[in-house]
Formats: C-alpha cells, sequence, structure tokens
C-alpha cells in the first residue's frame, strides 16, 4: 500500500516542480512588469483627475 502510496503523491509532486520553476522565470519579469503595470494604472486613475483638474481650470 504504501508503494501505490508513493506515486499518487508524485503525481502532485509534478504540479509543484511546475508552480516553482514558474514562480522563479515569473520572479524576475514581475520586479520588472510590476512597476510598470502600477505606473499604467495610477497613470490610468490619475488621469481623469487631471482631466478634471483641466476642465475646472479652463470653465471658469
Amino acid at each position: 500500500p504504501p508503494r501505490p502510496q508513493a506515486p499518487r503523491p508524485a503525481g502532485p509532486t509534478r504540479t509543484a516542480p511546475a508552480g516553482p520553476p514558474r514562480r522563479p522565470a515569473p520572479a524576475p519579469s514581475d520586479s520588472i512588469a510590476l512597476p510598470l503595470i502600477v505606473g499604467a494604472f495610477l497613470f490610468l486613475v490619475a488621469m481623469p483627475h487631471v482631466l478634471l483638474a483641466i476642465v475646472l481650470v479652463l470653465v471658469p
């Protein structure tokens, strides 16, 4: 019984190793992408406020 149980965990182990290699690869890309994503998000969030400020300044 213990031997058959070993192969069953082997399946999850395959997924586990697959996960870690993916994590290291994205880790550097995340470090590069996160600032860009955050910057773009903040830019998109700030744009409406900037446009509103310009409109408020120009309207009066």
